[in-house]
């Protein structure tokens, strides 16, 4: 569970895990995970920030192939790329969640806002890209923007919005994204705290 801010996950890998392999929860902001493999899992990535509904999170040259969650942010603006996202049961990417989480006591606030760029989507289970309204009283949307994205050997790149925003926000650091092409050579070789990187060392 990541509650800080500066905060930068990197190699790790995990297998059957019930929940969420790695949950960006109260207070944090300016997360960055990076080289992440997950499979065999219930859940891998979800962001809910009770506290800070302008969460800013990084997914980068990772290997997702939990069921779900790849992932699903509640609010605030991720920007995704170079990921290989794969074989889930229900969904790839989702931005926007229910108002009120079932069970809890936890309210969501705020709209969530993903740029996915030059990721490889493939075998999923329902919808690649999804972004929703919350269930509770409307207020809050998800937008979702693909950019040179790969869903199932189409190309993609677009709004998956409600109201088909042209832009969603400025990605706020110098970065080279990989075409999407190379993104599963480089994810099998770098992803996971075993990865070809460590061999030498």
């Amino acid at each position: 569970r990541v509650y800080g801010q500066n905060i930068w996950l990197d190699k790790l890998e995990a297998t059957k895990f019930d929940d969420d392999f790695i949950n960006i929860l109260v207070g944090a902001d300016f997360i960055t995970t990076s080289r992440i493999k997950s499979y065999n899992t219930h859940k891998s990535i979800f962001t809910f920030n009770t506290t800070n509904p302008d969460t800013r999170l990084t997914i980068h040259s990772s290997d997702l192939s939990s069921n779900q969650r790849s992932p699903w942010l509640s609010a605030g603006r991720a920007h995704v790329f170079n990921n290989w996202i794969h074989n889930t049961t229900t969904h790839g990417s989702v931005a926007g969640r229910a108002t009120r989480q079932k069970n809890t006591n936890f309210v969501h606030r705020g709209n969530a806002m993903i740029i996915t760029e030059q990721n490889v989507y493939e075998n999923i289970g329902t919808r690649a890209l999804i972004a929703s309204t919350d269930t509770g009283v409307g207020i809050f949307e998800g937008f979702l923007e693909s950019v040179n994205d790969n869903l199932n050997g189409q190309a993609s790149s677009g709004n998956v919005t409600f109201n088909n925003r042209p832009s969603i926000f400025q990605i706020p650091y110098a970065y080279t994204a990989i075409p999407n092409a190379q993104v599963k050579q480089l994810v099998k070789s770098e992803a996971g705290a075993s990865s070809s990187l460590d061999s030498g060392r």
